[in-house]
């Protein structure tokens, strides 16, 4: 008895809280759920109508990702480039602590990196591991965007992760 009163138990929390989690994605405006349905599609001219709208460039899906951080996850170097123009933040963190120049940096997305440099990457915003864009870029080989980085004779160089 008292073992089917644990299964039943766990089966109700379970179902609350798939439902939760359902009704937290129906909670995404039509707006939201569009730019992030442009970015995935990759359709620049979409986007260009999108951003003609003057939108809230800073809208976040259910990863706590903004368009810009989206279209990062995917190189799209065009439709970084007419995010940032349109004012859209390289420093603002998803659900991951990745924004688009940390992630761009990490992933040796040079173009994005540039992009990011110019709108004012801050150099004081850490990923998860409290880590800059240049640890991972070392780390990982990506010869040019560390390259790029370190022409800022203010890049924190001597910054440690908590890994070390």
């Amino acid at each position: 008895m008292k073992y089917r009163m644990i299964l039943l138990l766990c089966l109700l929390f379970f179902s609350l809280n798939t439902l939760t989690a359902c009704s937290q994605e129906k909670t995404m405006t039509d707006t939201t759920n569009e730019i992030f349905q442009i970015i995935a599609k990759q359709n620049l001219s979409e986007l260009e109508h999108w951003l003609a709208k003057s939108p809230n460039l800073e809208l976040k899906n259910q990863k706590g990702e903004t368009p810009l951080m989206a279209a990062t996850y995917l190189n799209q170097v065009p439709m970084a480039k007419l995010l940032i123009a349109a004012g859209a933040n390289v420093n603002t963190q998803d659900g991951m602590l990745n924004s688009p120049f940390l992630y761009a940096g990490a992933s040796g997305y040079l173009e994005i990196v540039k992009l990011c440099l110019k709108a004012g990457a801050d150099y004081q915003v850490f990923n998860r591991y409290n880590g800059t864009a240049l640890i991972p870029a070392c780390e990982k080989g990506h010869v040019a965007v560390v390259e790029e980085l370190l022409k800022d004779k203010t890049y924190p160089i001597n910054h440690i992760n908590r890994l070390g």
